[in-house]
């Protein structure tokens, strides 16, 4: 399964510009890694000092493989030296929109509208309405018809990128 790992750094005062040499230097021999699908460092536009690593991995083997080798033990001990806090590592998966592997897909549609039933019991409730039955499965349609609007204006969007 891929890994996302996200690290934080928040430079030392005055020591920001040796973090983000030592980021770009260890971002770049990690691209070279087998297991690395892709990293990247980050400077907030906040915060001077804060910084962050993002990459994904094949899967925590590689994550661990690349841990333990001597550009990223290097780089934790001066990035370590660098830093006011200890480090943050945080190995992550990726969230899905729809149901997670393994997942009955009939129960999770079940469980879909359950969910939008219960919002639009909600919205009526919220306006002082008591619905009847088939005013909750009207609203049920209608939501159903922005929700199909929603998912074409964003596919819309991704598709004029």
């Amino acid at each position: 399964m891929e890994l996302a790992v996200f690290v934080r750094f928040h430079a030392l005062p005055g020591r920001g510009d040796a973090l983000a040499l030592a980021i770009a230097e260890v971002v770049r021999r990690s691209r070279e890694e087998p297991g690395c699908l892709t990293i990247s460092g980050f400077h907030s536009i906040q915060d001077p000092d804060l910084y962050w690593i993002h990459s994904r991995w094949r899967d925590e083997a590689a994550f661990d493989l690349h841990a333990g080798l001597v550009h990223t033990v290097r780089f934790i001990a001066t990035a370590s030296a660098l830093i006011d806090h200890p480090f943050q590592v945080s190995r992550s998966m990726a969230m899905s929109e729809g149901p997670r592997a393994g997942t009955d897909a009939a129960a999770f549609a079940a469980q879909h509208e359950t969910d939008l039933v219960a919002f639009a019991l909600e919205r009526l409730e919220a306006v002082g309405a008591t619905p009847s039955p088939s005013q909750v499965i009207e609203v049920v349609d209608n939501l159903k018809i922005l929700q199909g609007h929603a998912r074409a204006t964003l596919a819309a969007a991704e598709t004029d990128r």
